[in-house]
Order: structure tokens, then C-alpha cells, then sequence
């Protein structure tokens, strides 16, 4: 192993060792040297080596990898996030809603973390004391995080006024009361909000912005998605197109409860838009060039997008003559560098992580088509915004989101398959549909909220408080 030392697997276990406890690093070291002593077995096999390990070398020789133990490693893994964290129930210690985040790392605040941190605004100004309580982190940068959210001041204070609690690697005993209560991010960091809630007597909640079990393939890390789901919670759904998901499938609460008790044990808010408008009929008409925004995300933890469906339809579209003329074609959402996407005739797509001025709402205007995908119950938000900016967007149905559903929503949406011919059909439609300004206009407009304090409204902030009280 140690002629085997290399940056990679370096970096690798310090990154483990800031991030997991040290009993899990031990047992995870100790996987990769049986791992390499395994390989090394294979690799130097000879005919009186025993038939399974010939087998193995075969195919080895064919499917490069394919005989990695890799359930090995996860193993640990899993037992860890199992784990309960250390606790001692004090009745003297001030009552406090704890949330359970993965980190609080400024260059992974997407739409999801936004949406909590308003989530702890709002429960903060109704008189709750908040603490964060991080379960997968290997640093917390107060200044970075500070920066991240200084153009949102009552996001930024709203952070400040909490308090904020590493227990990722189990280290110190964390003081709870028996009056607290406990919100799970994702369906990782709920498991241990549910052993700590349960540990008072009290269900977890669950603040729910996805159907998590996508995230996996249909492996132990799904099935656990499915097992935390049917533990005892409340739930706060993102959207009511996601609690719609889980009502048709039976899933949660709603497999759970039924009538007022179940109105007691979920509530719905609607992810805020942007605020953005269209462009006037006359600054649409007077453009020259004709842009596309696609939202593109090539990493892997963004494989729901369907990045390659996307390209893959605009390629299509493009090779079937939809796109002749003066089109520009953009892309945004990527984590990594700037990379140039050949769409073929002659056409490239620009991918970058962000629009390119500061004015994420005046960008939005800019843009005639969007074209964004989501292959999961949650419909992203990025759609709804392109459509409230007068653009016609290209998005895919998937479930109880169906076209019909996405239609009634705004006309400027165009509902495709999960396919790239869908995709290239829709676009086409789209394209023949840039021209009809008045109505771009028209239907950028429709019933989604525009700011956060309209997402807790007093409704559903009267639901959260009986939540977080029972």
C-alpha cells in the first residue's frame, strides 16, 4: 500500500478523516488493503490457482472491474450513518428546534439549502430558537458562509442567529431537551433525527424536497430511502406537485395517516420563483439572434437532469433543420470549468456554471427557449422561471406531472418525453411558438409564488408551529 501511495487516495483519506469517525477510517483502510491484496491475488494468478480465482482473472480480463467487492466499503459506510449520535436529555437546556443539515458549505447552496435557510428565517421570526446541527462535515467557514449570503441580509442574520453544532464524527456528547424538535434535511441525515426525536418520545420531521431514492440505483442505499419514508414523522413538503407524488404512491404520511390526522402530519409550501418579467413585444421583436438556455448539468450527482437526453434532443432538432438561422445556444448549472458542446452542423453550446451577468432574473429575459429536464417527482424551479421570463421551455412530464398538470400551470410550458425525439418534437414546437410575443407575455404570468414570506405564509407557518410544538 504504501508503494501505492498517490494523490488521489491521499486526498482521499484526509477527506475521510474530516469527515467520518475514526472507526469507520480504520474499517475503510482495512477494506482497501483486502481490496489491493485481492487484486494483486488475481492479477498474479497462475493454473494451480484455485478455479474461482481463474474465474475471477477471466473476467477480470474482459469486465475490467467488475469483481470489486465495492458492497465492501459501503458497508461501513451504511453502519455509520446508523449510528445514533452521542446525547444526554437535560430538562434545563432551552428548548430548540434542531436542523439537521449534511454541511453548511457555501459552494453547494443550491435551491434546496436556500429554501431551508428560509425555512429557519421564518421559524426563527416566529419565536423558536434554531440550531444546526451539521452530520456531514469536515469544516464549517462562518466568514465563507457569511459572503455566500450577504446580498440576502435576512438569510445572512438568519444564519447568524442560530447555533451550530458539528456532530459528524461523534466526538462530544450533544445536550438535548425534552422539549426539542428535530428536522431532517434529506433522508441521510433523518435517520439520526429520528433516533434522537425518538429518544424524548417525539417523531422527527421531515422537511422533504425529493424522492430521494432516485438519487441511487435500485441498490441498499434506495431500499434505506424507502425505509426512512416509513418511519414515524411529520412532513413539510417543497411544492405541492411533490406531496401530489407521494399521495399518489401512497408513500410517507400519507401510507400512514388518514382525514385530520394526516392534515396534522404534512404540509405543503411552494418553492419561491425568482422575480423576473418578459421582455416588451417590441424588444422581442427587435431581436436578431435567437437564444436557447439549456440547463445543464454533466456531473454525476445531477443524473436526474438528463444532461445527455438534452443534448442529445438538441442535436436532433438541429439535425432535422429546426434551429436554421441566427440561434445562439447556451448552457448553465455545471460545478466544473467552461466546456464547448458540439451540437453538429456547425452549432456549439457554451456551458458554464452561471448566466453571465449578475442579474439572474434580467439574464433569464434574455432568452427565448429554455430547456430544462428533471427525471423525478420534484419539477425543479429553473422551468417555471424561464417560463415567468416569457420563454417557451422544453420540459419533460414524469408522474402525477404530467403535461396536462405542467399546462395548467403556464402555457408557456412545452411538455415532452424523457427521450431525445420528445425533446426534439417539443423544441421544434417551441420554435415555432417565439414569434407569438403577446402570449409569451401573457403566460409568463401564472399563480407560483415570487417571494419567501408568500412560501410560509400565515397557513402554512400555523402548520409548521403545531409541528414543531407537538
Amino acid at each position: 500500500m504504501i508503494k501505492k501511495v498517490n494523490f488521489q487516495n491521499t486526498r482521499s483519506l484526509l477527506a475521510a478523516i474530516k469527515r467520518h469517525r475514526p472507526s469507520t477510517v480504520v474499517a475503510l483502510v482495512a477494506e482497501a488493503v483486502n481490496q489491493d491484496q485481492g487484486e494483486t491475488c488475481i492479477g498474479n494468478v497462475d493454473d494451480s490457482a484455485s478455479p474461482g480465482i481463474r474465474k475471477a482473472k477471466e473476467l477480470e480480463s474482459r469486465y475490467p472491474g467488475i469483481t470489486a467487492p465495492v458492497g465492501m466499503s459501503s458497508l461501513h459506510l451504511l453502519e455509520e450513518k446508523f449510528e445514533c449520535p452521542k446525547y444526554a436529555v437535560d430538562p434545563s437546556a432551552p428548548a430548540r428546534v434542531n436542523v439537521l443539515l449534511p454541511q453548511l458549505d457555501p459552494l453547494i447552496m443550491f435551491g434546496g439549502y436556500i429554501a431551508c435557510l428560509q425555512f429557519i428565517r421564518k421559524i426563527q421570526e416566529a419565536g423558536f430558537r434554531v440550531r444546526i446541527l451539521l452530520v456531514e462535515s469536515d469544516r464549517l467557514d462562518r466568514d465563507a458562509v457569511n459572503a455566500k449570503l450577504a446580498p440576502n441580509p435576512p438569510l445572512q442574520q438568519a444564519v447568524a442567529n442560530a447555533e451550530v453544532e458539528d456532530i459528524t464524527r461523534g466526538s462530544h456528547t450533544l445536550v438535548i431537551s425534552p422539549t426539542d424538535a428535530f428536522v431532517g434535511y434529506s433522508f441521510w441525515t433523518c435517520i439520526k433525527a429520528h433516533r434522537l426525536a425518538e429518544a424524548i418520545g417525539k417523531k422527527f420531521i421531515f422537511f422533504l424536497q425529493e424522492y430521494e431514492p432516485i438519487f441511487h440505483p435500485h441498490d441498499s442505499y434506495s431500499a434505506i430511502g424507502g425505509y426512512v419514508y416509513r418511519l414515524p414523522h411529520r412532513a413539510i413538503f417543497n411544492t405541492d406537485l411533490l406531496a401530489d407524488y407521494f399521495r399518489s404512491k401512497r408513500l410517507g404520511v400519507f401510507d400512514r395517516y388518514e382525514g385530520e390526522e394526516l392534515a396534522r402530519h404534512h404540509v405543503a409550501f411552494q418553492h419561491a420563483l425568482t422575480p423576473t418579467s418578459p421582455p416588451t413585444h417590441e424588444q422581442m421583436a427587435q431581436r436578431r439572434t435567437r437564444r436557447l438556455l439549456f440547463y445543464g448539468r454533466p456531473e454525476g450527482h445531477a443524473r436526474r437532469n438528463l444532461f445527455e437526453i438534452g443534448i442529445l434532443g438538441l442535436r436532433e432538432a438541429i439535425r432535422q433543420g429546426m434551429f436554421d438561422g441566427n440561434w445562439e445556444f447556451h448552457g448553465v448549472g455545471t460545478l466544473g470549468p467552461e466546456y464547448d458542446v458540439e451540437l453538429g452542423h456547425g452549432r456549439t453550446m457554451k456551458l458554464s456554471g452561471t448566466l453571465p451577468q449578475g442579474d439572474y432574473g434580467a439574464a433569464l429575459r434574455e432568452f427565448d427557449i429554455g430547456l430544462s429536464l428533471m427525471l423525478a417527482p420534484h419539477p425543479s424551479i429553473l422551468p417555471f422561471e424561464m417560463a415567468s421570463a416569457g420563454q417557451i421551455v422544453v420540459t419533460n412530464a414524469y408522474e402525477s406531472r404530467s403535461a396536462d398538470v405542467l399546462r395548467s400551470i403556464s402555457g408557456n410550458l412545452e411538455p415532452c418525453d424523457a427521450d431525445p425525439f420528445s425533446v426534439a418534437e417539443a423544441l421544434a414546437a417551441a420554435v415555432a411558438r417565439v414569434g407569438q410575443y403577446e402570449s409569451r407575455i401573457k403566460r409568463a404570468s401564472f399563480d407560483w409564488v415570487r417571494n419567501w414570506d408568500d412560501a410560509f405564509n400565515e397557513e402554512v407557518m400555523d402548520r409548521i408551529k403545531e409541528m414543531l410544538r407537538a
